[in-house]
């Protein structure tokens, strides 16, 4: 038997398998803020049916009163949501540049081996502390932390609760 060594699959000519990585947080971040929103709005119909009652000989002033303070209370949550909803939109429309292109001096100077990956560097930045890092590996680093893998200084200020795909283990109560 001839000894033959796997090829490596053949990709279209300037297609990166990395790719698709770099919006995946941004994704994960609308997905969740909707469906938290969703999870505030499904239990209001209940709610009133429970504080209003079926039976009609009880008094509608402590009703009327209980659903005016629950409907106060859940319009503040509600507003809260739908502004994380809009942030999240508008974070997903926007081009996040966490850092510049890094030139070919700078990458040498940083030993032309990402510290995250630990590979060649591909499409490289440097970032304010003058920490150079291949895009994606930043991307997914900077979608769960704020700051710079080697120092520590923060390299980003920006919405990021959930961009890992995280979710809420709260119960939604009211």
């Amino acid at each position: 038997m001839i000894g033959l060594k796997p090829s490596k699959p053949q990709q279209a000519p300037g297609s990166d398998p990395h790719s698709n990585l770099l919006p995946k947080g941004k994704f994960y971040l609308v997905i969740e803020e909707v469906s938290q929103l969703f999870r505030s709005l499904v239990p209001i119909q209940l709610w009133y049916k429970y504080i209003m009652g079926d039976d009609s000989s009880n008094s509608y002033f402590l009703g009327g009163v209980l659903i005016v303070l629950y409907s106060l209370c859940k319009s503040f949550d509600i507003c809260g949501r739908v502004g994380g909803v809009r942030k999240a939109l508008k974070l997903l429309c926007t081009s996040q540049n966490y850092g510049v292109r890094a030139t070919g001096q700078q990458c040498t100077e940083a030993g032309d081996i990402c510290a995250i990956c630990q590979a060649e560097f591909r499409e490289p930045l440097v970032l304010m502390c003058q920490h150079v890092f291949c895009e994606e590996c930043l991307c997914l680093w900077l979608d769960r932390e704020r700051t710079c893998p080697l120092c520590r200084s923060v390299a980003v200020d920006t919405l990021r609760c959930w961009k890992d795909g995280a979710t809420s283990a709260h119960f939604q109560v009211y």
